[in-house]
């Protein structure tokens, strides 16, 4: 990885290169133009993606008492994902939120399917949230 004060030259650092047509990274414009920028966008990605998964465990734990089993929700939910996206999809795995949190993946990202997939995350968390805390209403 380059540092993120050094400008990335395509030319020069052709083996750590970023390509500007079918990239593997979102916003490549902005990786040859403020590299600092772009980590910290893919910093507040991953911290957006984790805060999803976190706020869907969150809500299971309104219905499960066991710690370990709300520690392993996230990871349930994730292991459903997957199975819930069809694989002729085009850009199926495009569609798992491990993937489009890494600066440099496989297939082509899009920021479309990433808000769709952190849309979809937050509306499971908000539903589970408010159907978990009806539980507890003090009348």
């Amino acid at each position: 990885m380059l540092l993120p004060n050094h400008p990335p030259d395509l030319l020069v650092t052709t083996s750590e290169a970023v390509p500007q047509m079918f990239s593997t990274t979102l916003f490549p414009a902005l990786y040859y133009a403020h590299p600092f920028l772009h980590i910290l966008l893919y910093v507040g990605i991953a911290f957006l993606s984790a805060g999803m998964y976190a706020a869907i465990a969150l809500s299971v734990s309104f219905f499960v008492k066991s710690s370990f089993l709300i520690f392993l929700s996230a990871f349930i939910v994730d292991y459903i994902w997957t199975y819930l996206i069809p694989i002729d999809l085009n850009d199926s795995i495009s569609y798992f939120p491990t993937v489009f949190s890494r600066q440099i993946s496989t297939p082509i990202l899009s920021f479309e399917i990433m808000l769709v997939v952190w849309g979809s995350g937050a509306l499971l968390a908000s539903v589970l949230y408010v159907i978990g805390v009806k539980k507890y209403v003090v009348k």
